[in-house]
């Protein structure tokens, strides 16, 4: 049984960039290594698991794990506990990396790992905390409850997207950590999720101590995503908590949308994130919409179209405008 296997926590707020910056480490990964991947999401389809694979492709020593559903420490705590266990003992892989929800809380994460049943197979490292320094304009978001305990969770901050801030955005940034954090917490631009490897391997100054509550959310993820289709071919779920709500789509294979009408209904969407893996008249595609900027990447294949929407107020013809999209 491998014992002492590193694991990182990467987090950060709905849209600052964790998905690009795990698929940068495991670009940057040893080739004679095995990582694991554990990712977690607010909504109940899950998709990142899909995202993730899609962009990676036909790769074997990559093993990704999802746990949809709400914070994977209040509603999926479970389910959190379940899936760590198989990575550690049936994996056992070289690497853990762990990105919770952009809406969770990471100091029940680290718990989590501390616990007696982990603590003794992990060697806890740097909890890695996303922020894109254009949030900081954002009272919705600097306010909220789950940002904070991000921050204060930090060993190392990561300001993305500095290709789309201004350099008054990132000092204030760095003034912005320092005020609440101290100087000695350092924060580093990256682009393009291009993360070194040396970012990681540095043990975590996490100790347990109090931090700020976050809002349970409310899910009803139970078997959701193993749920057989109905005949018509749709299921529907939503959720919500923390000031957000989402909602999300499974729609069987055997249904097809019309590529150009769904890019005019992603174009229409005015929503803090939309994730989406669905099968078009031009082929199987993954999509990833945050800040205004929709992302298309082409995937193998997959068994079913799947897309989630996270916002803080659902359109009520959102049902509509998708089923009009099918061929």
């Amino acid at each position: 049984m491998r014992k002492n296997i590193p694991v990182n926590i990467v987090t950060g707020f709905l849209g600052a960039g964790k998905t690009t910056s795990i698929l940068g480490l495991l670009a940057a990964r040893p080739a004679d290594e095995t990582w694991a991947i554990l990712v977690n999401e607010f909504g109940e389809i899950g998709i990142d698991k899909a995202l993730i694979t899609g962009e990676l492709g036909d790769c074997d020593d990559v093993v990704v794990l999802e746990v949809p559903g709400g914070c994977m420490c209040c509603t999926a705590g479970i389910s959190m506990n379940i899936t760590l266990s198989e990575i550690i003992f049936l994996v056992q892989p070289d690497r853990i990396l762990i990105e919770p929800t952009g809406l969770g809380h990471p100091n029940e994460v680290m718990e989590t790992l501390h616990h007696e049943t982990f603590k003794e197979h992990l060697l806890i490292q740097r909890t890695l905390t996303l922020i894109d320094p254009r949030s900081l304009d954002q009272s919705h978001v600097t306010k909220h409850p789950s940002f904070l305990q991000q921050l204060d969770m930090a060993d190392l901050v990561i300001a993305t997207k500095p290709d789309l801030c201004d350099t008054h955005q990132l000092l204030a940034l760095k003034k912005y950590v320092e005020s609440r954090c101290g100087p000695e917490l350092p924060v580093i631009p990256i682009s393009f999720g291009a993360l070194s490897l040396d970012t990681l391997d540095v043990p975590t100054s996490w100790r347990s101590k109090d931090t700020i509550a976050a809002t349970p959310i409310n899910s009803s993820v139970e078997a959701f995503i193993e749920k057989p289709l109905p005949e018509t071919g749709f299921l529907v779920a939503r959720n919500e908590g923390d000031g957000y709500e989402t909602i999300g789509w499974r729609v069987s294979a055997d249904k097809c949308f019309h590529y150009e009408k769904l890019i005019s209904f992603f174009h229409s969407l005015d929503v803090e994130r939309m994730k989406a893996v669905v099968i078009t008249d031009e082929g199987v595609l993954a999509y990833n919409l945050s800040g205004g900027v929709l992302k298309e990447i082409a995937v193998d294949d997959c068994l079913e179209s799947r897309l989630e929407i996270i916002c803080q107020s659902l359109g009520s013809n959102w049902d509509a405008d998708l089923m009009d999209c099918l061929v």
